[in-house]
């Protein structure tokens, strides 16, 4: 029995090589060939060149002593490829067929695409580390929005305010203002508080669960569409104020169009870069990912604007996405928006996405708008396997497809070149498909989900491909049981509307993770929109308590110390001396001590008015009443709908309408000499007015 040549104990230790390493070593053999003489020239070449009966019969001697080596686990004697005039040299190879050694793989990888499927697939398996899993273990509490607050983080909501309020100061014109203008409610002294955000995201969840023809009727008082919970957290012309000057993005910052440095992106540019940020961190997915798009509706004016024709909406701004295929979970996404410099081909995009996730042995499933021979390889260099349906007539595809004549119905052919190998199954009609993962030959009984007693035979890399490329189609479903889509002008608004909502279903998936068992999406959505609806009223009553101690301290300042005229003398300094008591003359009787103050009788406690420094308070001149005037027919007068009224009857159904002659003279505002409601202490509206800063609140 022949022994082994010394090339293969040199060469017996297991390796895997990158594409890098297999050119280098081409090189190196091309450049040790140089040097031969030309008649050995035609020898060396041999070595590489074979018939393809030879490549099958190669195959199918290989294959069976493989099999025989694994079935008796003992060493074998395994037939050498066939030499350049088509004998068989036997030999004992005292190994284990399954490895690769340099020249093996090297053959293999040379070689065009055959049928010949020894040693594959060539890439590791997939061995999880502590990367891999949560990242949420600084939480105190594990409630629903406490996994939303994660990902829509203060730091966040800071900016959101930050960014609306010099938005607002910057394009309303305030001396402007119109009268029932919904700009009216702006707080033009502190502006929107991260509080006033909070109950506006609040009514946002609840938009988003009932669903109402118009955005006005949640504060509708009509008996078929009233509800009270938009009502209770704000008025509706302060939320619609809210939502008009929202804003996330700088202004100052903004380059226009055809200009160096135009970001087409840049109105949404900081919650999209800080939502990747925390989607990332927050949990790192396992071994099946998927790349996929999604879309956002949108079908206004937009130079990034596409047309998807087998999504369920079809016009709308585009979405890269890499989910978990098993969860859904979305790890990383990229918003399609022609940025200059930044390229879209699909093999760029995948490998973009999916940079922190490689060198680890996963399995990236894409569809046929990504997958190629070009991605396998990119893939595989990284050791990342691939499997996605392939279009036929892509770059690089085999030629045997165009030749070879189609199977009957179940029947799959495979071809391999190096660590990629592509199988057409015909089904209804031919199925390509691309895998580095699977052998393509192997076929899997699978039960139709319609008629479990209906069984048939399938490539298990097809079924493989079918359970774990539906990752970005299920996030999309999930985010239809609680969309939150309303008319809007501004594009940036639609999608930051829709990252809301992703972010509603990205702290579910961390919830179901972290407590082991599955909530359902809506019931999540409604528990966290009543956190956040308990969360606005504690900040709202803390607000008022500290409101109410200002305005104490500022009513009641401090009464000095008789004799202690410095009021930065240190605490331990002596006393001044007491002044001595009066002597009374001789003959005089002494003075008497001065009677107590008469403390009046406890009487009903009566409403505080709180200070103010608006200007329509009545520490100014000119608030007094005048009439409206006469009409234009006589001497009759004008008569309006009183001011406090009709505010209170929009907040109270039961509260009177009433209307008015007089108005104030420098207000302009129609206001009634009647007590706003029955009872001996009730001030009038125009004294309600101009005394009480939330007159409508008063109570």
């Amino acid at each position: 029995m022949a022994a082994p040549s010394a090339s293969r104990d040199r060469s017996r230790q297991t390796r895997t090589f990158t594409r890098e390493e297999v050119l280098e070593r081409l090189e190196q053999l091309q450049t040790e060939g140089s040097d031969i003489e030309e008649d050995d020239t035609e020898s060396i070449g041999s070595e590489f060149e074979c018939t393809a009966s030879e490549i099958e019969s190669r195959s199918d001697e290989f294959s069976s002593a493989t099999a025989s080596a694994c079935d008796d686990n003992s060493d074998a004697s395994v037939p050498s490829p066939p030499s350049s005039d088509g004998g068989v040299e036997d030999m004992e190879v005292e190994r284990d067929p399954r490895e690769q050694t340099e020249e093996e793989f090297l053959d293999i990888l040379l070689q065009p695409w055959n049928e010949n499927f020894s040693l594959f697939p060539a890439i590791g398996d997939f061995v999880a580390d502590a990367e891999c899993g949560l990242h949420v273990d600084h939480m105190q509490e594990h409630a629903p929005l406490d996994f939303f607050n994660t990902i829509f983080t203060d730091n966040l909501l800071d900016s959101i305010v930050f960014q609306s309020n010099k938005y607002a100061r910057e394009t309303i014109d305030f001396a402007a203002i119109l009268k029932g203008s919904i700009f009216q409610h702006f707080p033009q002294e502190n502006g929107i508080t991260k509080t006033d955000l909070l109950g506006f995201f609040a009514i946002c969840v609840h938009i988003s669960l009932v669903h109402k023809p118009c955005v006005s009727d949640y504060w509708s008082n009509s008996p078929i569409m009233q509800t009270c919970f938009a009502r209770n957290i704000m008025p509706r012309d302060k939320f619609m104020m809210i939502l008009s000057v929202l804003h996330v993005s700088d202004n100052d910052l903004f380059v226009r169009r055809g200009q160096p440095g135009f970001d087409p992106l840049a109105k949404i540019r900081p919650v999209y870069e800080a939502l990747r940020v925390r989607y990332r961190a927050l949990y790192t997915p396992f071994q099946n990912i998927c790349v996929d798009e999604a879309i956002c509706p949108w079908r206004g004016k937009l130079g990034f604007r596409v047309y998807m024709r087998d999504k369920p909406v079809k016009w709308g701004v585009k979405f890269y996405e890499l989910c978990e295929s098993e969860s859904a979970y979305v790890y990383d996404f990229e918003i399609f928006g022609a940025v200059p410099g930044v390229s879209n081909k699909p093999v760029d995009v995948v490998a973009r996405l999916s940079a922190p996730l490689l060198h680890k042995h996963r399995t990236m499933y894409v569809d046929n708008y990504y997958c190629c021979p070009e991605l396998a390889e990119t893939l595989g260099a990284a050791l990342t396997h691939t499997v996605g349906t392939v279009r036929a007539n892509r770059q690089g595809m085999p030629p045997q497809l165009k030749t070879t004549p189609l199977p009957q119905r179940g029947g799959v052919q495979a071809f391999r070149q190096g660590a990629v190998s592509v199988l057409r199954w015909m089904d209804k009609k031919p199925v390509h498909l691309l895998t580095t993962s699977l052998d393509p030959r192997v076929m899997q009984n699978v039960v139709s989900r319609n008629n479990p007693n209906n069984a048939r035979l399938k490539p298990a890399a097809v079924q493989d491909y079918i359970l774990n490329m539906s990752g970005v189609d299920k996030s999309d479903q999930l985010m239809s049981y609680a969309p939150l889509h309303r008319k809007t002008m501004k594009w940036w608004k639609k999608v930051f509307f829709h990252l809301f909502t992703l972010s509603m279903l990205q702290a579910s998936i961390l919830h179901e993770k972290f407590h082991g068992r599955k909530m359902p999406l809506r019931q999540f959505v409604e528990y966290v929109g009543l956190g956040m609806n308990d969360k606005y009223f504690l900040c709202v009553a803390a607000e008022k308590e500290a409101a109410q101690q200002a305005a104490q301290q500022a009513a009641n300042p401090p009464v000095p110390v008789p004799g202690a005229d410095n009021v930065n003398a240190p605490l331990d300094a002596p006393a001044p001396p007491a002044a001595p008591a009066a002597v009374p003359a001789q003959g005089q009787a002494p003075a008497r001590a001065p009677a107590p103050a008469a403390v009046p009788a406890p009487g009903p406690a009566q409403p505080r008015i709180p200070p103010t420094p608006q200007s329509r308070l009545v520490g100014a001149s000119g608030h007094f009443p005048m009439p409206i005037g006469v009409c234009a027919r006589g001497n009759d007068k004008k008569y309006r709908q009183c001011h406090v009224c009709t505010v209170r009857a929009k907040r109270k159904p039961t509260a009177r309408l009433r209307k008015s002659s007089m108005q104030c003279a420098k207000c302009k505002i129609t206001l009634c000499d009647k007590p706003y409601q029955p009872g001996a202490n009730a001030i009038t509206c125009f004294a309600l007015f101009h005394t009480i800063k939330n007159y409508a609140d008063y109570e």
